[in-house]
C-alpha cells in the first residue's frame, strides 16, 4: 500500500479526466453552432412582406418565432447560445434580411415604419398631418431604426479580436460601456452605462 495518491502513480487525476470531456464537449458543441442557420419552411409566411399594406386588426397573427427547441442549441454549459458564425447570435428572418438589405429595402422598410407610426397617431386620435406631427412619423421611424441599429452591427466586428488571455488573477473592471436599447414589452427606449467586474477563479 502506497501513501502516494493514485493519480501520482497511476499518471493522471480524475479529476483532470473530467475536466477534459467536459471542455471537449463544449469545444464540440461551439464549433457545431459555427455554420449558418437552416432556415425553417413553414406553411405559413415567418415574417410580413415590406409591400404588404398596413395590417387591419382583423387579418391572423403571424407567429414569428420558432420554438426555443428547434432554434437554441443544446448546451448543458449556457442558457444562452454561443454566438453563430457572422456574429448574430441566433437571429430570426427579418434581422438577416435587415443586414443584408440593400438601400432601396432599407428605405423602404423606413418608410413602411412611417405608415405604421402615422396609423397609431390616427388611432390614438391624433391627426398626422397637422404642423406639430407632420415629419413626426418619418423622425419616429429613423429613432426606432437607431434604436435596434444592434441589428445591423456584428458581433465580432465591434470585438475585434479583443478577448484574449490573460495569465494574472486580479481584478479587471470595464466601465462607462454605453447601451441603449428598446424595452421589447413595451417598445420604450432605455439608456445607460454598464460597469463589468470580473475576477479569474
Amino acid at each position: 500500500m502506497s501513501a502516494l495518491p493514485s493519480y501520482l502513480v497511476n499518471g493522471e487525476s480524475p479529476k483532470t479526466s473530467t475536466k477534459k470531456r467536459e471542455r471537449d464537449s463544449l469545444t464540440s458543441s461551439i464549433q457545431s453552432t459555427f455554420g449558418r442557420r437552416v432556415i425553417l419552411e413553414d406553411a405559413a409566411p415567418q415574417i410580413a412582406d415590406l409591400n404588404d399594406p398596413n395590417k387591419d386588426p382583423t387579418d391572423a397573427r403571424i407567429t414569428t418565432s420558432p420554438s426555443a427547441s428547434i432554434s437554441r442549441p443544446q448546451s448543458p454549459y449556457t442558457l444562452n447560445p454561443p454566438i453563430d458564425f457572422d456574429g448574430l447570435s441566433w437571429p430570426c428572418i427579418g434581422t438577416r434580411e435587415r443586414l443584408e438589405s440593400t438601400p432601396e429595402e432599407a428605405q423602404a422598410r423606413l418608410e413602411k415604419l412611417a405608415g405604421a407610426v402615422q396609423t397609431i397617431f390616427e388611432c390614438i386620435g391624433e391627426d398626422p398631418e397637422r404642423e406639430g406631427l407632420k415629419e413626426t412619423p418619418m423622425r419616429y421611424a429613423k429613432a426606432l431604426m437607431y434604436f435596434t441599429k444592434g441589428y445591423e452591427e456584428n458581433v465580432r466586428d465591434l470585438v475585434n479580436g479583443a478577448v484574449f488571455h490573460e495569465d494574472h488573477d486580479e481584478l479587471v473592471i470595464v466601465k462607462d460601456i454605453e447601451v441603449f436599447s428598446l424595452c421589447e414589452h413595451h417598445m420604450v427606449p432605455f439608456m445607460g452605462k454598464v460597469r463589468s467586474f470580473s475576477l479569474k477563479s
